[in-house]
């Protein structure tokens, strides 16, 4: 989840863009769903729900078919579920 694969094929990382990019967008729902992690759930989500976020995704998909950890909650349709 840290090698950054994901950033480098995806077309929406870019100069012109504000997307943050795959990995740190699915890095709340990994956090999250720690019990150490539940007290700071709303405040993760509300971070990648504003510009920059899941709203500047482009949903190529790239980020899964690139992803060497083939991680389930890689696919971009579960990444705005709590």
């Amino acid at each position: 989840m840290t090698c950054g694969v994901c950033l480098e094929v995806c077309p929406n990382v870019n100069d012109h863009s504000n997307f943050m990019g795959p990995a740190p967008v699915i890095q709340p729902r990994l956090f999250n769903a720690h019990p150490s992690g539940k007290m700071h759930k709303s405040e993760r989500l509300q971070g990648i729900m504003g510009e920059g976020g899941l709203q500047d995704c482009g949903n190529a998909q790239n980020c899964v078919e690139s992803c060497p950890e083939r991680h389930p909650d890689h696919d971009i349709d579960r990444r705005s579920q709590p």
